[in-house]
C-alpha cells in the first residue's frame, strides 16, 4: 500500500541520508517485517496494524569492522543479522481514521527538531526522566489503591482494635462498687461517680 503522494513530498524537505533514501518515510503497519529465527515477523504489533507508522532514518553506530567481530565463530553467522549502514525506526503511529496529508505528517519532524533545537542534551534528559518518575508515582498510586480496596474494612476482624484480643463479655466486667454503694456515688457529680 502506497502513501499519498503528497505526504511523501512533504517529508522530502527534511532530506536524504548518504544513499539517497529519505530520513523520514511512511509505511503501512502491517507491510513492515523482519527476519528472526528463521521466521517472518510482523514489526508492529496488532495495536499498531491497519495504519500508517511514521519511521525515521538511524544510522548504525556499529562500523563494518566492529560488526565482523559479532560473527559467530561455529557457525560463521552474524550474531546481530548482516551489517547495515542504518535502519528505519518507529516514531509515531497515525489514528487509522486520520487521512494523512502534507501539514499533519510534516508537523512531527518539525517538532521533533524545535525541541532539538530549543533544548539543551541536558533539559531533554531531565524532562525525560520527570515524565517517567510522575508515570512510575502515578502507577505506585493507583497499585496502592486498589490494594487498599481490595482489603476488608477491618482486615477481617469484627472491630478496628488492637489484634488478637478475643471478645469481651458481660462476666469479664468488674465494678468496685456494690448495690449498696451506688446511690451514694451517683450524688457525686460528673465522672467521679464510678
Amino acid at each position: 500500500m502506497l502513501p499519498p503522494q503528497s505526504a511523501v513530498d512533504a517529508l522530502k524537505q527534511f532530506g536524504n541520508e548518504p544513499d539517497g533514501k529519505p530520513f523520514w518515510r511512511l509505511i503501512w503497519a502491517n507491510e513492515k517485517v523482519s527476519i528472526g529465527d528463521g521466521q517472518l515477523i510482523q514489526e508492529y504489533g496488532a495495536d499498531k496494524f491497519d495504519r500508517w507508522i511514521l519511521e525515521k532514518w538511524c544510522a548504525n553506530t556499529m562500523g563494518p569492522d566492529l560488526w565482523e567481530s559479532t560473527k559467530d565463530p561455529e557457525t560463521h553467522e552474524y550474531i546481530l543479522g548482516p551489517w547495515q549502514k542504518g535502519t528505519y525506526e518507529f516514531v509515531f503511529a497515525f489514528p487509522s481514521d486520520v487521512e494523512l496529508g502534507s501539514s499533519i505528517v510534516e508537523t512531527i519532524p518539525r517538532l521533533i527538531r524545535a525541541g532539538i533545537e530549543r533544548y539543551t542534551r541536558n533539559e531533554r534528559k531531565i524532562a525525560n526522566r520527570e515524565r517517567l518518575e510522575k508515570a512510575d508515582a502515578a502507577w505506585k498510586a493507583r497499585m496502592s489503591d486498589i490494594f487498599d480496596e481490595s482489603q476488608d474494612a477491618f482486615k477481617g476482624l469484627a472491630f478496628s482494635g488492637a489484634h488478637g484480643h478475643r471478645i469481651r463479655g458481660p462476666e469479664d466486667f468488674t465494678f468496685p462498687l456494690t448495690s449498696a454503694d451506688v446511690p451514694k456515688q451517683l450524688q457525686k457529680p460528673g465522672a467521679r461517680q464510678l
